[in-house]
């Protein structure tokens, strides 16, 4: 079997992975490779600024399954989501919308999984924007990037500073239209909360 020590798929609790149509329990992740004794190392690639992003991505993944697994969160189609659900499903068939669409949403990718996608990547930029931020701060700092247990722990404090924000705009749902306005205005609307949460 290769690789001989596959990513083991554990999301007991969360429906994300039915979501995107994920039914095996295991998935080729570049990290088994490391571990896999049938595998020789060529070349190691070093310069962790050419690949930081994918790094950080990886990191923010991690933390969304965990706080599905863990903390309940669910993911919860928006209205732009659902728009894409309907429109870009028909015009990526059209040639010239096609190739402008084909890496994110490829002809083969099932219409119900779009909107997951759509959701994901609106939840994960804020987390991604914040984290490559706080990355390159440490950098200038402290002379390294962070390491993965300092990134969670970026994402814990993010996700409880969103979640405070979140839980304030469900209090303020049920106030005067002129309080919810002048929660727009002021920027304290929660960043990815609304739409993937425990509630």
């Amino acid at each position: 079997m290769f690789p001989m020590y596959p990513t083991e798929i554990e999301l007991k609790k969360s429906n994300f992975a039915k979501k995107l149509g994920i039914e095996s329990q295991q998935a080729l992740h570049p990290g088994d490779l490391e571990y896999d004794p049938t595998v020789e190392t060529v070349v190691e690639w070093r310069d962790y600024s050419r690949i930081m992003e994918n790094l950080v991505k990886d990191e923010i993944l991690h933390k969304l399954y965990e706080w599905m697994e863990i903390e309940g969160y669910e993911l919860k189609n928006s209205a732009i989501a659902t728009i894409h659900e309907s429109v870009t499903y028909h015009v990526r068939k059209w040639p010239v919308f096609g190739k402008i669409l084909e890496h994110e949403f490829p002809t083969h990718m099932p219409q119900e999984y779009i909107g997951t996608v759509v959701t994901l990547q609106t939840v994960g930029q804020p987390l991604l924007d914040h984290l490559m931020k706080e990355n390159e701060k440490h950098f200038k700092k402290k002379g390294r990037y962070l390491t993965r247990k300092e990134m969670h722990q970026v994402l814990e404090n993010y996700r409880e500073k969103d979640r405070k924000l979140w839980k304030r705009y469900l209090k303020a749902k049920s106030s005067p239209k002129k309080f919810r306005e002048s929660f727009r205005r002021n920027g304290n609307l929660p960043l990815f909360h609304l739409i993937f949460n425990n509630q």
